[in-house]
């Protein structure tokens, strides 16, 4: 009889049944582990429930945004009501990860958790909200982890990010057996699809692309005034990268001063309020926008009033939502 030869496992279909394995869990848990000790053996399903740039505008991004100060909270929060799970969080996308008896139950518990987490009622973002179970959920955090479903194609950041995530969830016990199979196995796809294709060639982070397009614009970041307008993630990575790369000064405009100065901090720039716009561009030589905002942050009118004591000197706008 023919020796079964041990090795690396062949990638085959099965690889995609992950989410499919029995896993033990107490009989009256639902999917929340309780004070119980009665355990029996059911069927878990992988459930994924998240938004994205894809579904909902940066405002709303942002208000569900979950930064790595915020990320043990949510973890805990989320292991309240889902027992175990993943968040990856970017400033284009937050997803919940869990394992769950159904798909309902699952998208139920990550409901709660987002109710509870953010503050609000999960019927005033269910429109942008998506789930995916099983063999789309894992296909689609492949995608993820190759840099497949990013605002910029094979964009170099989200790769770490993912890495981060899962690296989280194991410090609070959130990540064992399938669910750390599955992280496994993404970032090795990732890594892949960055060695093995052209993907991750010339790509940039959403930060290193502002950079790019605003030297295109204006020659060189060394030296130039930018004005923020507006705060939150995708505001402070482009802030920073435009920091880093040369920038002389940086002003923050927001309707509500306040709320800007935790950024100007970082940043170590200034903050105005939203009514002196017109001054302030006049005084810029780069705006950064990425407002969701539903009327016109910058008129035709504003923009001509701001250019015309300027010389001819250039004013780049750019529009990051």
């Amino acid at each position: 009889m023919r020796r079964r030869r041990r090795g690396r496992r062949r990638w085959t279909r099965s690889c995609w049944s992950w989410f499919g394995r029995v896993r033990a869990v107490r009989r009256d848990s639902g999917c929340v582990p309780r004070c119980s000790r009665t355990w029996s053996r059911r069927p878990m399903r992988g459930v994924m429930t998240g938004l994205s740039h894809h579904t909902a505008p940066l405002e709303m991004r942002e208000r569900l945004s979950i930064t790595s100060e915020t990320l043990p909270e949510a973890l805990g929060t989320l292991q309240r009501h889902a027992g175990h799970g993943v968040i990856v969080g970017t400033c284009n996308r937050t997803e919940v990860y869990t394992l769950a008896p159904s798909l309902e139950r699952g998208q139920h518990a990550i409901e709660r958790f987002i109710e509870e987490q953010f503050d609000l009622e999960v019927e005033a973002v269910r429109k942008h909200l998506y789930t995916l179970e099983q063999s789309e959920a894992v296909a689609h955090l492949f995608r993820v982890a190759s840099g497949l479903d990013s605002q910029i194609l094979g964009e170099s950041e989200v790769l770490g990010q993912v890495r981060d995530a899962f690296s989280a969830a194991r410090k609070v016990g959130g990540s064992g057996g399938v669910m750390a199979h599955l992280f496994h196995s993404a970032l090795r796809t990732g890594k892949r699809a960055r060695t093995e294709t052209a993907i991750g060639r010339n790509a940039l982070s959403l930060s290193r692309a502002c950079v790019a397009l605003a030297r295109r614009a204006i020659g060189t970041t060394e030296g130039k005034r930018v004005l923020i307008i507006g705060v939150g993630e995708a505001y402070r990575l482009a802030g920073l990268a435009l920091r880093d790369a040369g920038a002389a000064s940086i002003v923050i405009a927001n309707r509500t001063p306040a709320n800007a100065a935790e950024l100007a901090r970082e940043l170590d720039a200034e903050v105005a309020p939203l009514d002196d716009l017109a001054s302030l561009l006049a005084q810029a030589d780069l705006a950064v926008t990425a407002t969701a905002a539903p009327d016109f942050i910058l008129s035709a009118s504003l923009i001509d009033e701001a250019t015309a004591g300027r010389n001819g000197a250039p004013l780049a706008i750019m529009d990051m939502a």
